[in-house]
């Protein structure tokens, strides 16, 4: 660790790995303002992670751990978002160069440090720095580590400091030194906010196993000792005063029930979906240009999620982790390789996740894995992706591998007379590892080159506070990774005002409510996915009303139309429903069309507008989830949670008649209450069975008023079932 000893060495080092990235990625090099990985909406919210953080803390003075920008009025809860606040703080310098600039520079870093630091921490294990350089190129250049990256997980793709902090925190064990454990507490924190909380999160994993894996040997003695606390306190107090501004943040908000999304959101189902197949760790990487025609026949086993289901290790790793393993125990070296190998295995299994998937995916069930023990510890089981436990699995196959190289070369030494051999046995070994793990050339398909339409400019050069609307607006299955909602928010980048959906990591679903209420965004989903702009609810009423409404009471000013996001008679249907609201488009291109609100937003508050929350789901789950014998009529109806609810805005006070069908699939009492829940607010009750139709007078007050559907809870499971409504009509 003597830097100035070895600045020549290091520096060579990285450059080395600098130059094979620049070489494997080339699209990004020669278009390195201009081009990034092809990860959908991924690297479109990277790119305004790395704006935000910036803007945030210099032009809005404010936390970056929350923005109004995103899901307005609500505003996004960014505390489990993958901010990597460092990065966006380093990057800021290469932002002047714009935001695709700064994405691949840091990108190229990562690669450079990654190599390096891996090599680094071989040469302080193996002691043989060829075999050291080997490790580098299987950690830098793993397939797992290239899927990250062309994955626009740029959070990944920061990698380095998993193996510095390892190397750290070995040396504060091995040295006692505290120059090691201040290192080793600031490498930590890069590692969770330079790449991803959850990196910290399987590091630290790591770092318990190391300390266990010490308790139970013969070098217990080496942590068992008042100068190894002492350094251990150090280096927990130079990692939180040094990440203070970022964790104080994060443990509010675990405080504050951030994390109930992120557990919501870790289903044993979503867990299969970003498991390792076990056949992933044997097949090449479809992203391997040399292998993509045989890659083709097995494809499926990726399907899901290719950046997240790749797990390749490589024949010629793999094989000389077994020679390095077997020729350290025939020379009875166990300590070190015991060790790797047992991390290799442990973190292998964590990586496939709840249930053994052999090849493609499974549904829930078979085989049972420890992951199934660790998704239940409290606050580590924000990992929802097991096959991310691939970083350590690495990281031991690199070391392993280094001590297999290490022993084939003192092999080879006998009868060489070049002193310049390991050089060269080094070099044909790079070139076949990354042949086997890249193939050194990627398609073009990989890459995208981002454009912001100029309009979105001249909206920033705008005066006022207003909201911006942008279609689509909600998650689609078929654009995943969010594609235009990460678009939309790298477009933000530019217009710098609200919009009223986002694209976060473990999204809080509250945040979501004023695109689950705007009909036209819902119609706009509708029409993504089956091709007709149509609107569904209980409530039968001229929903360009409650539309406007809501575009009223959110103050947006602009609805903007993603063109590529809907086929040529899907654009149609939609650009010309927008005509006949808001008039002629403000602006149009190949790519956009925008309309202003204003003129149609001026007739708000003059027409009568009902309308549901939230809690509404479509009576067709009656049907599907509790063995009710349904006709056309009841999966036309809809149910709720106890109690539900209706907004009824009137221009004027005056007397409403409200239609409505119910149904109840056994005998209930249904209460009407208007604006209240006491005797007075009554309107009206009556008995329920099966599907009737209901009058109900109602005197409204100017504004909004409040209409309550309740039942009494049956022994139903849940309560929501006693009954269901629908066809509401006022007149």
């Amino acid at each position: 660790m003597d830097l100035r000893k070895y600045t020549k060495e290091y520096a060579l080092v990285a450059f080395v790995f600098l130059f094979l990235a620049l070489l494997l990625y080339w699209p990004m090099t020669i278009g390195i303002t201009s081009t990034v990985p092809n990860g959908g909406g991924d690297v479109y919210q990277t790119m305004w992670n790395l704006w935000w953080v910036g803007y945030a803390l210099l032009t809005l003075h404010t936390s970056i751990y929350f923005s109004n920008l995103l899901y307005y009025p609500i505003g996004a809860n960014l505390v489990t978002q993958t901010l990597s606040p460092l990065a966006g703080i380093l990057g800021l310098p290469f932002q002047a160069g714009g935001l695709l600039f700064e994405y691949n520079i840091i990108f190229f870093i990562d690669f450079a440090l990654s190599g390096l630091f891996m090599y680094m921490l071989a040469d302080h294990i193996v002691g043989n720095k060829y075999a050291a350089m080997l490790a580098g190129i299987i950690f830098a250049f793993s397939p797992m580590h290239i899927a990250q990256s062309l994955g626009g997980h740029l959070n990944w793709t920061s990698i380095e400091f998993v193996p510095l902090f390892i190397l750290l925190f070995m040396l504060t064990i091995e040295k006692k030194k505290v120059i090691y454990s201040i290192g080793a507490g600031i490498a930590i924190i890069f590692v969770i906010f330079f790449g991803d909380p959850e990196q910290g999160i399987i590091t630290l994993l790591f770092a318990m196993l190391i300390l266990l894996y010490y308790a139970f040997s013969r070098k217990r003695g080496e942590i068992l000792s008042v100068k190894f606390a002492v350094n251990l306190i150090v280096m927990i107090f130079v990692a939180f005063v040094i990440g203070s501004p970022f964790l104080i943040p994060i443990i509010e908000g675990m405080q504050h029930g951030a994390l109930t999304e992120a557990a919501e959101l870790n289903g044993l189902q979503q867990n299969m979906l970003w498991s390792d197949p076990l056949a992933s760790f044997f097949l090449p990487s479809p992203y391997n240009i040399i292998f993509q025609p045989i890659s083709n026949t097995y494809r499926q086993i990726y399907s899901v999620d290719p950046t997240e289901r790749i797990s390749y290790l490589g024949y010629i790793a793999l094989l000389l982790m077994l020679y390095g393993i077997y020729i350290s125990y025939k020379k009875k070296n166990y300590f070190v390789v015991t060790f790797w190998l047992v991390t290799f295995l442990i973190f292998a299994w964590l990586s496939l996740g709840p249930y053994l998937q052999v090849g493609a995916l499974n549904t829930v069930g078979g085989l049972p894995e420890i992951y199934l023990l660790y998704r239940n510890i409290p606050v580590l089981n924000i990992i929802r992706e097991p096959g991310r436990f691939d970083l350590i699995t690495t990281i031991a196959l690199a070391i392993l591998a280094a001590v297999g190289f290490k022993e084939l070369l003192l092999k080879l030494e006998n009868g060489k007379h070049s002193k310049n051999y390991p050089v060269y046995v080094t070099a044909a070994f790079v070139f076949l590892i990354l042949f086997e793990y890249s193939g050194f050339v990627t398609s073009g398909n990989e890459f995208i080159a981002p454009h912001i339409p100029k309009a979105y400019y001249q909206i920033g050069n705008s005066t006022g506070n207003y909201t911006v609307l942008i279609l689509p607006a909600t998650i689609n299955p078929r654009n995943a990774p969010e594609l235009y909602l990460g678009m939309q928010m790298y477009y933000q980048t530019a217009f710098k005002k609200p919009i009223i959906t986002g694209y976060t990591s473990r999204t809080n679903l509250s945040e979501l409510f004023p695109q689950e209420t705007l009909p036209l965004v819902q119609a706009a989903a509708e029409l993504e996915a089956t091709g007709n702009l149509v609107y569904s609810s209980p409530i039968r009423e001229n929903y360009t009303n409650l539309t406007l409404m809501w575009l009223y009471n959110y103050n947006t000013r602009l609805v903007a139309i993603i063109r590529q996001a809907y086929s040529q008679s899907e654009l149609t249907q939609l650009a010309d429903y927008l005509y006949s609201v808001f008039g002629e488009p403000v602006y149009q291109s190949n790519t956009t069309i925008i309309f202003s609100t204003q003129s149609a937003l001026s007739r708000v508050g003059s027409s009568f507008v009902a309308y549901t929350g939230p809690d509404w789901y479509p009576g067709w789950y009656l049907c599907e989830g509790y063995g009710i014998n349904c006709n056309a009529t009841v999966e036309s109806l809809w149910f709720g949670s106890n109690v539900r609810e209706i907004v009824a805005y009137s221009p004027v006070a005056k007397n409403y008649t409200m239609k409505f069908q119910s149904f109840a699939p056994s005998p209930t009492t249904l209460s009407i209450y208007l604006n209240g829940a006491s005797a007075s607010d009554l309107v009206k009750e009556f008995p329920a069975s099966g599907v009737q139709n209901e009058t109900a007078s109602l005197s409204l007050m100017r504004g909004y008023n409040f209409i309550f559907f309740y039942a009494p809870n049956s022994t139903s499971v849940p309560p929501y079932m006693d009954f269901a409504v629908g066809n509401i009509s006022f007149s």
